[in-house]
């Protein structure tokens, strides 16, 4: 589990996300990956704005041998509401489920 009593490292969480109703997706307008989640620095450490998110709303770290998975699909979305633990079976299974992903399940997409 990062710092999350930090007052200084919570504040700047939430200075770079954009504000929404509670409902809709908060996107993260920090530091970002080339494929779209966001990331945080502290010191030399770097890691994901959405896990961050999901332990700082659940004051857990995230389970062992999970991982955080949004459940709206959204590489950029903070938004605790649209966060879970997850096995990564478990996100995979749901990114064929939605067909996000090509692979023996489903037929390429033309």
């Amino acid at each position: 589990m990062y710092r999350l009593d930090g007052e200084r490292m919570v504040a700047g969480f939430w200075s770079r996300v954009r504000p929404a109703n509670p409902e809709d997706c908060w996107i993260w307008i920090g530091a970002s990956h080339g494929d779209g989640y966001g990331v945080l620095y502290t010191g030399r450490r770097m890691f994901g704005a959405h896990v961050f998110a999901w332990e700082l709303a659940n004051r857990l770290p995230v389970p062992n041998n999970h991982i955080v998975m949004h459940t709206c699909d959204r590489p950029g979305c903070v938004n605790p509401a649209h966060l879970r633990a997850a096995t990564q079976s478990e996100n995979i299974l749901d990114s064929y489920r939605k067909r996000r992903r090509i692979g023996r399940w489903y037929p390429k997409r033309i």
